[in-house]
């Protein structure tokens, strides 16, 4: 976040979830002096709450060196938003992204971090429609019919 803050004073990050880092970065918010720029929500009470922070965002970060499917990444891309993650061998959400097009997998690096941001910051609204078009293929409904044309064909 500093490195960001240099390039643009005004940045705000919003952090949901209150998972076994929380005191460390509100620890580290107050000693490099981010109050104005770093927000901790804490855990939200529902997931539209979760749903609503996300489409008021530009951005989403998912620094995650352990991460399952991805889900939220997917979450993401629905509301249209470029997803920055890091390229780490045990974080599946690196999968859903293809660099420049919904977002951008990158060495899990601050510089790399911040370089993302700045590039999906610029690129968002061009991005924005190739990140709603990629999501769409992980939809329930988009499943089940290449469920069924599998299955018809197994079947035939």
């Amino acid at each position: 976040m500093i490195l960001l803050k240099r390039e643009m004073p005004d940045i705000r990050c919003v952090m949901i979830g209150q998972g076994p880092e929380y005191i460390k970065i509100k620890r580290l918010i107050q000693q490099y002096r981010l109050n104005n720029n770093v927000f901790l929500l804490g855990s939200l009470d529902s997931h539209e709450e979760v749903i609503s922070c996300m489409k008021a965002s530009k951005v989403f970060v998912l620094p995650s060196f352990k991460e399952g499917f991805g889900i939220s990444a997917l979450e993401a891309n629905a509301s249209g938003l470029p997803v920055i993650t890091v390229d780490y061998e045990l974080n599946a959400a690196k999968d859903l992204i293809v660099n420049g097009i919904n977002g951008f997998v990158v060495k899990p690096s601050y510089h790399e971090v911040a370089q993302a941001i700045l590039k999906a910051l610029a690129l968002r609204k061009k991005m924005a429609r190739n990140c709603i078009n990629i999501a769409r293929k992980y939809d329930w409904d988009h499943i089940i019919k290449k469920l069924l044309r599998f299955y018809t064909y197994v079947v035939s």
